[in-house]
C-alpha cells in the first residue's frame, strides 16, 4: 500500500502522503494498509507470487467520481470486510470493487471483478464526450492529461 521504488516492482516505499493525485486518494491508501495490517493480511510478494492484497487502483474523474478497486490473489471473506470498512470510512466513494487476480499477470489483464455495495462504473467527460469507465476500461488514468490528448489529435485531424 505503498508507491513502486523507481525501476523496481519487488520493492515498495511505505508513504502516507503522496501529491500526485488529490485527496482522498491518500485516506484510502493508509486506511486500507492500516486495516490490512490490524487484520494480519500479507502483502503480495512478485517474486513468490503469494501474499494477499495486490494492488489498488484509485480513479478520481473530471465529474467528481471517485472509483476504487482492490486487486487481491484469492478470493476469501476479507475482501468484503474490507470494501465495508472503506465505504463506511469514506462515504464520498461513488465506485467500489475488489477484483481477483491469482496468476502472475499484471493488473490490466485478466481479472474477475466482484461489486462492493456501491456502483461498479465511474462517468468521465471531455469537453462534450462522457464516458463510462469499469474496472477493465482502457482509459488515461489523467483526465486532464486525457483531454489534452484528445485536443491535440482533434487538432491534427483538422
Amino acid at each position: 500500500m505503498g508507491l513502486h521504488v523507481p525501476g523496481r516492482f519487488d520493492k515498495v516505499v511505505d508513504i502516507r502522503t503522496c501529491h500526485l493525485q488529490a485527496e482522498p486518494t491518500n485516506a484510502i491508501r493508509n486506511h486500507l494498509r492500516e486495516l490490512g495490517l490490524t487484520m494480519g493480511l500479507t502483502f503480495y510478494d512478485h517474486r513468490t507470487n503469494e501474499g494477499f492484497l495486490r494492488n489498488l487502483i484509485i480513479r478520481n474523474s473530471t465529474l467528481g467520481e471517485l472509483m476504487v478497486i482492490l486487486s487481491v490473489q484469492y478470493d476469501q471473506p476479507e475482501s468484503a470486510v474490507l470494501l465495508d470498512s472503506l465505504e463506511g470510512h469514506l462515504p464520498e466513494i461513488t465506485s467500489l470493487m475488489y477484483v481477483v487476480m491469482p496468476r502472475r499477470t499484471k493488473p490490466c489483464t485478466t481479472r474477475t471483478s466482484v461489486a462492493g455495495t456501491a456502483g461498479t462504473t465511474s462517468r468521465e467527460a471531455l469537453e462534450d464526450l462522457q464516458f463510462k469507465i469499469g474496472p477493465k476500461s482502457f482509459f488515461q488514468t489523467n483526465s486532464h492529461q486525457a483531454l489534452r490528448l484528445y485536443q491535440l489529435a482533434r487538432d491534427f485531424a483538422d
